[in-house]
């Protein structure tokens, strides 16, 4: 664990200078986020790493390799995904709410990723929306459904389990204003959290869930979340405030601090 806390130290350090020493006007920000930020890192954790460009020149930050048998990607994401992010139509809140900035080109890119966070929060406390979102993502679960009954391989049925699984799970957090700050690493725990459970389902959930703890190799490790499905921004102090992002049947009152989805 020290050894890889090591590389991964040395490897943030050297992204971050060689953003500023080759790339310094070529790139808005170089931000970092999961579980080197979280603190849920172990052994076998890499660094999840992105970049912004401002020029074609930019992408060349890109790069992905291997170090001591962990892979590594420091991948380009442009101000429109992150966007989508923020308005919570791609499941990488975190990238956005709970990133680190470890370059940062100008004052003017710091706002405008300032901006996005709040558009975040803009719509995870919006209720309407965060409904439509939820209901987006229940659908895309059922699509997934469908296609298990095309798949070949045991490891195609494998993997569509596992996306409709985390597909409903990031439909019941967004449902409830929030997000898994933590990842897979501690969304069990997140999970059991909620308020919103079926009545008098609580006790089932928990024994079903206790059986698959069983069954993971080492458990999960029970950690205080710190309201790990609250709103970005925001952990501590349960569901987002009022206001934000008005959409669905009533996009043509939406929020302006939200943009356009």
């Amino acid at each position: 664990m020290e050894r890889r806390k090591e590389i991964n130290g040395r490897l943030v350090r050297w992204i971050a200078e060689k953003a500023e020493r080759e790339y310094a006007e070529d790139i808005s920000l170089v931000l970092i986020y999961g579980s080197y930020v979280n603190g849920t890192a172990n052994s076998r954790s890499d660094v999840d790493c992105c970049f912004i460009p401002k020029t074609e020149r930019g992408y060349e930050m890109a790069a992905g390799f291997i170090l001591e048998g962990v892979g590594y990607d420091i991948f380009p994401m442009s101000w429109e995904r992150i966007e989508r992010i923020a308005c919570l139509r791609e499941n990488l809140t975190p990238l956005v709410g709970d990133a680190e900035i470890i370059f940062c080109g100008s004052a003017e890119d710091m706002a405008r990723l300032q901006g996005m966070q709040e558009k975040s929060q803009c719509c995870l406390a919006d209720g309407a929306y965060v409904r439509e979102i939820a209901e987006e993502r229940c659908r895309e679960a059922g699509r997934l459904c469908g296609m298990l009954e095309r798949v070949r391989t045991e490891t195609e049925a494998w993997k569509l389990t596992g996306m409709v699984i985390m597909t409903l799970a990031d439909a019941v957090a967004v449902f409830q204003h929030g997000y898994f700050h933590f990842g897979l690493k501690q969304q069990f725990e997140d999970l059991m959290k909620l308020r919103e459970v079926p009545e008098g389902d609580r006790g089932g959930v928990q024994e079903r869930g206790e059986g698959i703890q069983r069954r993971r190799s080492g458990g999960l490790r029970q950690k205080d979340a710190g309201g790990c499905l609250q709103a970005s921004g925001d952990r501590g102090a349960g569901t987002g405030g009022g206001g934000g992002c008005k959409s669905g049947r009533r996009r043509h009152r939406r929020n302006a601090a939200c943009g356009t989805l």
